[in-house]
């Protein structure tokens, strides 16, 4: 009887282009913030398992990557998403949704997948990108790239300054 399949991925350029998933215009942030996802249309097997991000209002030179299972278990749709830091208080020009807001699973977009974990490895952040100082907002929050990987970590000032911090990951 053969070994089970280990769950393997394809990952692939998106020829589409990136999207703008939120900005933070109006905002009064010194910085300039936007985070970005693959366009839309996806073909039916392809999925974004990150978003990424720019300090300005330009999307990023590389080409999105997307991701094709090649086995079962490999992917599977978010079941929540946890609320790491809101924008709540301040006066935007185009309401997005703001890094590390939560969702109920039925609003999360639907070409989003979590990885299995055999196919990630632990990673760090690199240094912050940006913060959202000067915006006047209730909550203090930051945007730091994942080393190893085009994704973004978002959360307050709490979380990530010398506070409870999460696992990064990068695919392997």
């Amino acid at each position: 009887m053969a070994a089970p399949a280990q769950p393997a991925l394809e990952i692939k350029v998106h020829r589409h282009g990136w999207e703008e998933q939120y900005s933070d215009r109006g905002t009064g942030a010194r910085q300039d913030l936007t985070t970005w996802r693959p366009k839309d249309p996806l073909d039916p097997n392809h999925f974004r398992v990150s978003h990424t991000a720019t300090n300005s209002r330009h999307p990023p030179c590389a080409e999105p990557l997307v991701v094709t299972p090649l086995s079962e278990g490999c992917l599977a749709k978010p079941l929540y998403c946890e609320c790491v830091w809101t924008d709540m208080g301040v006066h935007m020009d185009n309401r997005g949704i703001s890094p590390g807001t939560c969702k109920p699973a039925h609003e999360i977009d639907p070409w989003f997948r979590c990885v299995k974990d055999t196919l990630v490895a632990p990673t760090g952040r690199t240094a912050k990108l940006w913060t959202d100082a000067g915006s006047r907002g209730k909550y203090d929050g930051g945007v730091w790239m994942i080393a190893g990987s085009d994704g973004f970590a978002a959360g307050s000032g709490k979380t990530y300054e010398g506070g409870v911090r999460h696992q990064e990951y990068k695919l392997i």
